[in-house]
């Protein structure tokens, strides 16, 4: 079912030809070239615009793109003649330029055969056959209950959303998700739930299907409301007619299946609404969060895949009905649920396909190969892939080349797009800004997912779902595979995209592989090999090379061979050197080095690279960067740079030249001896940059304070960054643009830096994150702190942590201003002479390290308190609890306390605490009695208590105790547990040897569940 797409193909082609025409082979005839090319893109893009095409099509589509793949790689090599001809550095040249104008005659030649043949088919006829599905079918607002699984919830969240609160204006609900994940059934059971019909006077249903047409849905309102088709003859009349059927009702209207983004039909719709009665609502279903999001000013309902269990009960439903099924049927149906990802349309076509297979090969044969056979799930994925735009399918298309499940990094797709030649910047925009549009216009059509978010609930990680996987590799056909080792599958020749999963361990490459010439793309994912196989470097058409993670401890010199390399990832390798033969790279545009931890200089040949846009030494050890690298006009992604002492290494100055974005780790300061190259290096001018850190190595204390403040006062970033690091700073005072050039700084790091007060941070109107950390010269956070602030300091702080600051006494308000309204988690360590914290209203999380008594003293004003972690307490043997009342506290960790003896007896002030952690106190020896007035206590968690003995009998009181955890006591002998505990569902215990459970009423140890190894229980309930 491969559908080619090769009209960009073609585009990129021709205007890469326009360019060189003027150039060289003035004896070819270019306009001849360019009226052949026009001409067939003219055809194709008719062609590619029919969703269902027959095979003869799509072999005239392949063979086209195959002619325009070599003449693209033709291209290529002219263009790398062309820079050895300025430089003058090849006398072979006017022979090249006459074989290469036999060749381009070839080209044209092959380009106007296969051209010729189009007009002896019909394309529109012997269609291939394939499951059908019709964008403009209309639905029906009926669905019945007893068919719907798994979306209840979902129907009282939209519930909520429709009753919770009151809406003056239209209250716009978009429903969003990826086709066949069930959007329009959970429209159906909120359309037709009885508290909807009761809260509504009218309900309406409305199928709008591809084109958002204003007559056809009128015609749909006026017939759902009155009962009766109506043809109205202009758009006037039936604008009235609507607004005179809504007006004054209190109005539910569902727009089902929307596909276009029309904005100015939506806005004359929305006022056609605005005759109804305050509180109506619109239900909204669509495949595309960018529709979803023009459509309404409110929130956005996300629709998620069903959970395994729901899936499995609806298949079985299906494949089963009320009979047993075989033990073989089940696990494999299970594993055919699993490859559904929670796609209801999946699951019910499956399931009920299955019902009449009543064989293990019958339901391996499913299991093993494409799904799509007698079934829609096709028609309605791949109506999704119909509707992108040329240049979108191939970008997703290319995505077929990763295994499934595989995690992929957003900069990292984008920039292997880029380097196949998949995006085109039409108005000066930069290629990784065009192609970051490409990928939200996917994301938003639900053709990629979420995977992994970070602690700021931004997402790092996307993958596909398992059936869009699928499609992917249905469309792209032959041009890409994933080749197994222990697969004998044939590849290709017209393999253009190969991905190599090995055996664990195997360093074994399918020769199979090798005679793929025409490779443009090979990443292996697995398997070991110390050097790059020589085959590999035989592949001269490679444009992206992968090979992270993969092992390899030598780069060879031949790597200078692949002339059309243009994306190289060694990341996560041994190698400790690059040969100076990466020169001749001269197309490369990305090169990954990232946590090559044995790399420790780069060659001075890197500087040749006039195409590199990305170069990632996260997490080496270089020492220094060559001279010359500032010549690099086109990178835009250095992560680091780094200052070295030695003759011929690039200087500060270097950074003017580089148009840089995202992350910048300035490192080695200490070795700038002209203050004014700071300046000069143009942060400021930086506009894209987003992430600056400037770090003064272990060295730093040789540098002169006085120097190293004007190196950081020349250092200005630009207005727009966002986060900020200053790592092993010698100067006295901060720089004067601290305060003044970082209204848009979301979070400060200020690391060992010898400065005796901390720089005025409190004006900043956007910082969330704060991190001190070793500084042993402030004494006292006082009202510099909050210098220029005019009513809030801190207005945006979340969280503050302050590290390491042995002489930090004191810790003040500026009482002019409010200080600190948000600040939700503090964490103070390693400030020993600290006697006081300040008064913070909203302070939820507290983790404190070696505290004394006058430090928790100061606990007892802050009421917002709800989890408190105390580690290593310093002085007393007991408890030194004066803090007034902790009713507040939910969760308490007490963690290396080495000499509290015994805990508070009495614990009735943690009237709220659901949570106890005592961990590593090493001499306790005995649990408190006062743990029996703990009534909310849900988990108690005791580990690493060395001499702790026993455990009383006082869990009986622990009315509301879940969960017990004991690990790492060996001198714990008893456990006496005299009555039922009455919820009780988990008990844990490891790493006590000597433990007895002393048996009363209701257990002994005999009566436990142990789980084999843990020592995990499970209380049996009686």
């Amino acid at each position: 079912m491969a559908d080619p797409v090769v009209s960009p193909l073609l585009k990129v082609l021709f205007k890469r030809f326009n360019s060189l025409a003027d150039a060289f082979l003035h004896d070819f005839n270019w306009e001849k070239m360019k009226d052949t090319l026009e001409e067939l893109r003219s055809v194709v893009l008719e062609v590619e615009e029919q969703s269902l095409k027959n095979q003869s099509t799509k072999f005239w589509l392949m063979q086209i793109k195959d002619i325009a793949y070599d003449a693209d790689g033709l291209v290529d090599d002219w263009e790398l003649l062309r820079m050895k001809s300025r430089k003058k550095v090849c006398n072979c040249l006017p022979l090249y330029w006459h074989r290469s104008a036999a060749k381009m005659t070839g080209l044209l030649s092959r380009f106007e055969e296969v051209g010729s043949k189009y007009h002896l088919f019909d394309a529109s006829k012997s269609v291939e056959k394939s499951p059908s599905f019709n964008v403009n079918a209309q639905s029906s607002s009926f669905v019945s209950d007893e068919s719907v699984y798994g979306r209840y919830e979902d129907k009282e969240k939209i519930l909520v959303m429709l009753f919770g609160s009151y809406h003056q204006d239209l209250n716009v609900i978009p429903v969003v998700g990826m086709g066949g994940i069930g959007k329009t059934t959970l429209a159906q059971l909120v359309y037709n739930d009885d508290r909807v019909k009761a809260h509504f006077n009218l309900t309406i249903w409305v199928t709008v299907g591809v084109e958002f047409d204003l007559v056809r849905i009128a015609e749909a309102i006026l017939c759902d409301s009155t009962g009766r088709s109506q043809k109205l003859s202009n758009m006037d009349a039936l604008e009235t007619a609507v607004r005179d059927v809504l007006r004054g009702s209190r109005f539910l209207c569902v727009l089902d299946d929307v596909w276009s983004q029309n904005h100015s039909q939506w806005e004359i719709l929305r006022g056609w609404f605005s005759a109804g009665a305050s509180g109506s609502a619109v239900i909204l279903t669509t495949r595309n969060i960018s529709i979803a999001s023009f459509m309404t000013r409110g929130s956005i309902y996300c629709l998620e895949p069903l959970s395994e269990e729901v899936c499995w009960s609806i298949f079985g439903s299906l494949a089963f009905g009320y009979m047993t099924p075989k033990a073989e049927l089940e696990e494999i149906g299970k594993q055919i649920v699993r490859r559904c990802g929670g796609l209801p349309l999946a699951i019910k076509t499956l399931g009920g396909l299955m019902r009449y297979k009543t064989q293990v090969h019958e339901w391996l044969s499913i299991m093993n190969n494409d799904i799509w056979d007698n079934s829609d799930i096709l028609a309605v994925l791949k109506l999704s892939y119909d509707h992108l735009p040329a240049h979108l399918k191939q970008c997703f298309a290319y995505c077929s080349v990763f295994p499934k499940d595989y995690a992929f990094n957003r900069e990292k797709l984008i920039r292997l797009w880029i380097a196949e030649g998949f995006v085109e910047s039409t108005f000066g925009e930069e290629l990784e800004d065009v192609a970051d549009e490409y990928f939200v216009e996917l994301l938003h059509r639900s053709f990629f997912q979420d995977r992994m978010t970070d602690p700021n609930g931004i997402t790092v990680e996307y993958q596909m779902h398992d059936l869009m996987h699928d499609l992917a590799q249905c469309v792209v056909g032959v041009e890409s595979a994933i080749v197994e080792e222990k697969d004998s599958l044939h590849v290709s020749e017209k393999v253009r995209r190969i991905s190599l999963v090995h055996e664990s361990g195997s360093s074994k490459i399918p020769e199979r592989v090798y005679g793929a010439k025409k490779l443009r793309t090979l990443f292996s994912f697995s398997g070991k090999f110390e050097r790059i196989p020589l085959p590999f470097l035989n592949l001269r058409y490679l444009r992206v090379l992968g090979l992270s993670q993969r092992g390899i401890h030598e780069l060879p010199d031949t790597i200078g061979t692949l002339n059309h390399l243009r994306y190289l990832d060694l990341s996560h390798t041994y190698i400790k050197s690059i040969p100076e033969s990466i020169g001749k790279l001269k197309y490369l545009q990305t090169l990954e080095l990232s946590e090559c931890y044995n790399l420790v200089a780069l060659p001075k040949a890197i500087c040749l690279l006039t195409n590199l846009r990305h170069l990632d030494i996260r997490s080496c050890s270089l020492i220094h960067m060559p001279s010359g690298i500032g010549k690099l006009s086109f990178l835009q992604n250095l992560p680091a740079f780094i200052l070295g002492k030695q003759a011929n290494c690039a200087e500060l100055i270097e950074l003017r030249g580089l148009n840089l974005r995202g992350r910048l780790d300035i490192k080695n300061l200490e070795n700038v001896i002209n203050s004014a190259h700071a300046r000069e290096a143009g942060l400021l001018q930086k506009l894209r940059l987003r992430s600056l850190g400037l770090s003064w190595g272990r060295n730093a204390h040789l540098a002169a304070a006085a120097l190293s403040f004007e190196v950081l006062e020349g250092l200005v970033p630009p207005r727009g960054l966002e986060v900020l690091d200053i790592t092993g700073y010698n100067g006295k005072v901060f720089p004067s643009w601290i305060a003044s050039c970082l209204s848009n700084v979301v979070k400060v790091s200020l690391i060992n830096c010898s400065c005796q007060q901390l720089p005025p941070l409190g004006m900043l109107p956007f910082l969330r994150d704060l991190f001190i950390k070793g500084m042993p010269a402030v004494c006292s956070i006082s009202y510099d702190f909050y210098k220029n602030c005019n009513d809030i300091a801190f207005p945006a702080l979340r969280q503050l942590e302050l590290y390491d600051m042995p002489n930090l006494l004191e810790w003040k308000l500026d009482e002019k201003v409010e200080s600190f309204p948000c600040l939700d988690t503090l964490t103070v360590k390693g400030c020993s002479k600290l006697t006081g914290l300040p008064s913070i209203p909203h302070l939820s999380n507290l983790a404190l390290w070696h505290s004394d008594e006058l430090l928790l003293a100061s606990l007892a004003h802050l009421t917002s308190l709800s989890t408190l972690a105390l580690n290593g307490l310093r002085d007393p043997k007991v408890f030194p609890w004066d803090m007034g009342s902790l009713n507040y506290i939910k969760q308490l960790t007490m963690y290396d306390c080495d000499n509290l003896e015994s805990l508070f007896e009495d614990m009735r002030g943690f009237s709220s605490l659901q949570q106890l952690s005592i961990l590593y106190c090493h001499k306790l020896e005995s649990l408190p009695v006062g743990l029996r007035y703990l009534d909310s206590l849900k988990r108690l968690d005791i580990v690493g208590c060395e001499q702790l003995a026993d455990i009383l009998d006082i869990m009986h009181c622990l009315s509301s105790l879940e969960e017990l955890i004991i690990e790492g006591c060996p001198m714990l002998r008893s456990f006496l547990y005299t009555d039922k505990p009455i919820r009780l569902q988990k008990l844990v215990i490891k790493g006590c040897p000597q433990l007895k459970i002393n048996s009363g009423d209701f257990i002994t140890e005999e009566d436990i569940l142990w789980e084999s190894d843990t020592r995990e229980a499970h209380i049996p309930r009686t």
